[in-house]
């Protein structure tokens, strides 16, 4: 059985090899692979799986003969030197064929892939930039448009609330939301007792005056009434009469609606008009005795009038301008949601379009560097050290360019961080050398803020310290001191120093103020930093000279929880 089991194992691996190579062959020929990279790939997968498919057949063929299944002169004519020398003829010639295309196809197409993930990346931060530009310009108008309107409100609130005359506001189902001093005065009636307990379409007294289905053409159509109406001391008991039996108002209500057109609010004003009512009595009585108190108080009605009228018109176009302050701030809401979507579109092309290919790059290296050790000279592995070294270059490049992103996208938690505690954790994780010490010159506050946020500023402050530490005894201090109403941090070193007219440019982004291969660098960590802390309303800037170190200090809000 087992002399069998040699030549039964070789004839299933020619199965499963022709499988295999017909199926790369036809992912070839198909028209789906648009990556010139893959098809290279499939291309080196499909010559090694024709060589060990040959040999397969080769040994297949052997054992089989040597098992009694074929006849001995198969076995006689493989074991010839001409013959076993095919095999290996075959593996040196597919490993030529597949060098010859990593080397003149693979690395050129890698790298022009790489120039064209480059220009893509840079197109993407311009695009990224004109649209924080832009959303800076939104935010600064949106503030304004939102003032306006804070400013609008707060003077219609005191134009309602100081107004001689009685005014109500109900919501769309008639039941009262606001009543101002001058109507709780003449109703003799509190908020308690009239806010969300009163209704209009339910009052009894307009519905025995028959004043409903008028009202009723305020909420359903839309239209603007004015009506009088006397009440007795039996209709409202609490009502101060002074020494009458009745008292009589005159009324105007209006509807509000919304930029939509929809039914918001209706709004009733009225005057008191029982004394005009007392002297028209009067004055039909004694017309022919009173007839100069008659034209005075015609015109003192005229002026009461006027005024009415002036205030309701003056109601009216402050709620239009409320109307369109309120349509304004929606138009800049929403450009600002187009905003966000672009930045969430960009971070998930980032995150999936540009890091998958680099992670294929990774580990296609990984493989050759384990697979061809061998073969490889020193100049080609330096060069897949340098390709690795590229790769997570870049990666780090995308996952700053993410941090920075997401920033003050969305609202963060905000929580209690005592930096007693946190800032040792973050000086353990960056792991500084023997030579660089690292001190705390003043006892660190507790501060409000997003934990993530404040850990980057300071593993990103702290961290450039270390790295750029060239002096063999190197000495970080950390400080800090109440300054009014904010805290101000200082993260000092002894290193090589920033000159003054770079300050302002280590801020800004992608920028570094040393070769890449010299030292690690994605240019994004300061911005990261100076973005974090304007967020929280701070401000960061560095105090620094050649060969006198640096001194990077920032301050943050002294807010509570």
């Amino acid at each position: 059985m087992f002399r069998l089991l040699t030549p039964i194992t070789y004839w299933v691996l020619i199965v499963m090899w022709s499988f295999i190579l017909l199926f790369y062959l036809k992912r070839l020929r198909s028209k789906i692979i648009k990556r010139q990279l893959l098809f290279i790939l499939l291309l080196i997968l499909a010559i090694d799986a024709f060589r060990t498919l040959f040999e397969s057949v080769y040994f297949g063929a052997w054992y089989t003969s040597l098992a009694g299944i074929l006849p001995e002169a198969v076995y006689t004519f493989l074991v010839r030197p001409e013959m076993v020398f095919i095999p290996k003829i075959i593996n040196v010639v597919a490993a030529t064929v597949i060098i010859g295309i990593l080397l003149y196809r693979w690395l050129p197409q890698e790298e022009q892939e790489k120039d064209q993930l480059e220009k893509l990346i840079q197109e993407r931060t311009a695009e990224l930039t004109q649209s924080n530009e832009q959303l800076k310009n939104e935010i600064v108008e949106r503030k304004h448009a939102e003032k306006a309107v804070k400013a609008r409100e707060s003077f219609l609130d005191r134009v309602i609330d100081q107004s001689p005359f009685a005014i109500w506001i109900s919501d769309t189902e008639g039941t009262l939301q606001r009543a101002n001093p001058a109507l709780k005065k003449f109703l003799n009636l509190t908020d308690e007792q009239l806010v969300g307990k009163y209704n209009v379409l339910e009052d009894k007294i307009a519905e025995r005056k028959g004043l409903q289905p008028l009202f009723r053409t305020v909420f359903e159509e839309g239209k603007t009434i004015t009506f009088s109406l006397e009440w007795d001391g039996n209709d409202m008991p609490n009502m101060d009469l002074k020494g009458s039996n009745s008292v009589s108002i005159e009324a105007t209500m209006f509807p509000v609606h919304n930029p939509e057109g929809e039914l918001i609010n209706v709004v009733l004003i009225s005057i008191e008009i029982t004394g005009r009512k007392r002297a028209e009595e009067e004055l039909g009585k004694h017309r022919e005795h009173l007839e100069k108190l008659v034209e005075k108080r015609t015109e003192e009605l005229k002026e009461k009038t006027d005024k009415t009228e002036e205030s309701r018109k003056a109601l009216t176009y402050l709620v239009e301008d409320v109307n369109n302050a309120r349509e304004d701030l929606e138009k800049a809401n929403r450009d600002i949601g187009a905003v966000n979507r672009e930045l969430q579109d960009f971070a998930y092309i980032v995150s999936h379009d540009l890091k998958a290919p680099l992670r294929a790059v990774s580990q296609l290296a990984y493989w050759i560097s384990e697979d061809y050790a061998e073969v490889l000279d020193e100049d080609g592995k330096e060069n897949l050290n340098l390709l690795s070294g590229r790769v997570k270059r870049m990666d780090a490049l995308i996952n700053g360019i993410l941090q920075y992103s997401r920033v003050g996208r969305a609202k963060e938690k905000q929580d209690k961080i005592d930096l007693d505690k946190t800032l040792p954790s973050i000086i353990e994780t960056l792991a500084p050398p023997e030579n660089i010490r690292i001190t705390l010159k003043d006892e660190l506050p507790e501060i409000v803020g997003n934990k993530t946020h404040m850990e980057q500023v300071f593993q990103n402050l702290i961290g450039n310290a270390i790295k750029f530490m060239d002096k063999p005894e190197g000495l970080i201090t950390i400080g800090c001191r109440g300054e009014g109403s904010h805290w101000q941090f200082s993260i000092e070193d002894n290193g090589p120093g920033i000159n003054p007219k770079y300050h302002d440019r280590i801020f800004k982004i992608f920028q570094t103020l040393s070769a890449r291969d010299e030292r690690e660098s994605t240019g994004i960590g300061l911005t990261l930093v100076k973005k974090i802390i304007e967020l929280y309303n701070g401000e960061v800037w560095v105090e620094s000279d050649v060969g006198k170190g640096s001194s990077f200090v920032f301050t943050l809000p002294k807010k509570k929880a």
